[in-house]
């Protein structure tokens, strides 16, 4: 019903605004008399926190909607934009879909048996504390393990395993060198629960990663969030939770894909040269 009912208010408004602050205005207007009427409705059953969920469900879908609105492109089937030309709202953003990538092969995942409770503690600066190695590398390939208890012979772990060909070092407490190939390995669910690919390591592409090194096996460091990205272009995509990277010429990023549609924070960009010689001054306030 409630699918419904955001269909039709959706296609009613779409139909009667053309002017995409007024739709915005309108929409949210009445989504939220829709969400509270949904609540009141269902108050006094044991239904209240269900519906109340799907109440919220509905403001959030209308969050998604309006920037999909909000960043439609009127000239559909016109010539894609070139890189050096990137589409602006204003002068401090661009569209996601006009970031340039090497081309990436789809990885199909096995389901993980893996059962993770608790909550996650959120990213900070201070993880890099925590590094081993920091480099910049291109994805090589991503696998998939399973590991087996010896008792009973069934799967006790599974993981993801990323070879990864080291473009260059930040840091290092290894014997590892600039041109070398390290393995990833992480466990199953900090892959398979990204349900956006913005989050998700792709193959082909090239990644500032924080390595840690534990019972002489290696795995990335807080892998639940996108990793700094490096575009083919050269321009550098990160997470908002990098305060010190973002600086006066940095600019948001628009997800007008489904990438990131599961990422809570903002996308950044930077196309400055100075990007990495900053980003190397912030890993020598943690290991110098």
């Amino acid at each position: 019903m409630f699918e419904q009912n955001y269909k039709s208010l959706f296609k009613k408004i779409r139909g009667d605004e053309n002017s995409k602050e007024a739709l915005k205005i309108k929409m949210q207007k009445e989504l939220t008399i829709m969400s509270n009427a949904t609540v009141k409705t269902k108050s006094k059953t044991s239904q209240y926190y269900k519906y109340g969920a799907l109440a919220a469900s509905v403001l959030i879908m209308a969050t998604i909607t309006i920037n999909y609105l909000g960043n439609q492109n009127p000239n559909k089937g016109s010539t894609p934009p070139v890189a050096n030309e990137l589409p602006r709202k204003d002068g401090n953003t661009v569209l996601y879909s006009s970031l340039i990538f090497p081309e990436s092969t789809p990885v199909d995942s096995p389901v993980s048996t893996n059962e993770i409770g608790g909550k996650i503690a959120p990213f900070t600066e201070d993880l890099l504390s925590e590094s081993d190695l920091i480099i910049k590398g291109t994805i090589v390939d991503i696998s998939f393990k399973d590991y087996q208890d010896a008792g009973s012979n069934q799967i006790d772990r599974q993981t993801v395993v990323y070879t990864v060909l080291m473009d260059k070092l930040y840091y290092s407490d290894t014997l590892f060198n600039e041109g070398d190939t390290i393995t990833l390995e992480n466990d199953l669910y900090t892959y398979t629960s990204l349900e956006g690919s913005l989050e998700k390591l792709s193959n082909n592409r090239q990644y500032i990663l924080s390595i840690k090194q534990e019972d002489e096996k290696f795995n990335i460091i807080y892998p639940f969030v996108p990793q700094i990205e490096v575009t083919s272009d050269g321009k550098y995509l990160f997470p908002d939770h990098w305060p010190t990277l973002i600086n006066e010429s940095t600019k948001t990023v628009t997800i007008d894909t489904q990438e990131g549609i599961n990422f809570p924070g903002e996308m950044k960009l930077r196309e400055d040269s100075e990007f990495e010689l900053d980003f190397q001054k912030l890993v020598y306030t943690y290991h110098n």
